[in-house]
């Protein structure tokens, strides 16, 4: 019938927020800190988490200690929204550095006769940095394996803490 209509609407884009965060790295007996850098035109309310090991959170910026020190590598999801409803997500690999395990072995002495330590420490991943040895008469040493002569038959509480090549420590205490 030759009849013609139009229609002229004007639609709005809304803009989606950017999704994104860092974590440094952290050893495995130490909280992981996720910082959110996320990007948004309209302000972010809402953020979502996921560690990858079941649990989750709310924080903009949270902490997460991971149970499981054995499982270093976990999958990390964030959700944004913004305050106009639009979403982004993003995902991350973590992988947590792995810890030293302390230990030591004593070879008894007498009184006013060196007693030797020995290091026992385990550490599949790396090398040791540093051994801190105290103890337990205001004395210390940072060798390995260190000769100590403590000055009196008594109980002493011997305290090492080591350090991996990766800067991740642990601290063993034997009377």
């Amino acid at each position: 019938n030759g009849c013609m209509d139009s229609l002229t609407q004007t639609i709005t884009v809304l803009p989606v927020p950017v999704a994104d965060f860092v974590s440094p790295p952290t050893c495995t007996n130490a909280d992981v800190l996720f910082n959110d850098l996320s990007t948004s035109v309209s302000p972010l309310t809402t953020w979502n988490w996921n560690f990858g090991d079941n649990t989750s959170s709310t924080l903009q910026s949270p902490s997460h200690f991971y149970t499981n020190a054995s499982v270093i590598n976990y999958n990390i999801t964030l959700i944004v929204t913004a305050a106009n409803g639009c979403k982004d997500t993003v995902v991350k690999p973590i992988t947590r550095l792995e810890v030293p395990v302390a230990d030591f072995t004593l070879q008894p002495s007498c009184p006013l006769t060196p007693a030797s330590f020995f290091d026992q420490t385990t550490f599949p991943s790396g090398s040791l940095s540093s051994w801190n040895w105290n103890f337990g008469d205001s004395s210390s040493a940072s060798v390995q394996n260190p000769f100590h002569t403590f000055p009196s038959d008594s109980a002493y509480i011997v305290t090492l803490i080591v350090q991996g090549n990766n800067g991740c420590r642990d601290t063993i205490a034997k009377n």
